[in-house]
């Protein structure tokens, strides 16, 4: 697990919430607060599928287990616009690339505060290796630099 500072919160909020940086991660949760609080739990419902008509091409492809960030980003930016900062925000990612094993990137943010980003990574079964955990950690940090993300390492 790493702690990262962001030193740029204006450039990490625009490659967030209206670039298609974030995209392809998984959204396991986002919780955003203003005057009232929006929360998202990114887990989708296969049974809302399955009601649903559907072509032969779309039955052939089971629907993701969460949603994409690109899915959902605009719910939460529209939530936080306005004159004023939300007072906090949460960001829960997964890495779609690890079904087996859990890779995190966790956002958060507080007013008056830098936003923070932890990684976290979860194997299915106990391992004492952490090299899969390592590799996740500088697997974020290439990500962050390839987007010229400016951080800190805490």
């Amino acid at each position: 697990m790493i702690a990262l500072q962001i030193t740029d919160l204006r450039s990490f909020t625009k490659h967030l919430f209206t670039q298609n940086t974030f995209d392809g991660f998984w959204l396991s949760e986002a919780a955003v607060q203003t005057s009232a609080a929006l929360i998202i739990e990114g887990k989708t419902d296969p049974a809302f599928f399955s009601d649903q008509e559907t072509t032969e091409e779309e039955e052939k492809t089971a629907p993701a287990p969460y949603l994409n960030w690109g899915e959902a980003k605009h719910y939460c930016y529209e939530w936080i616009r306005g004159r004023f900062l939300p007072l906090h925000f949460r960001m829960v990612f997964r890495d779609p690339g690890r079904q087996e094993n859990a890779a995190f990137l966790n956002i958060r943010y507080e007013r008056e505060q830098p936003l923070r980003v932890t990684t976290g990574y979860t194997a299915k079964e106990f391992t004492m290796d952490r090299s899969d955990e390592k590799l996740w950690d500088e697997e974020v940090r290439a990500f962050f630099t390839d987007h010229e993300i400016d951080f800190e390492e805490l």
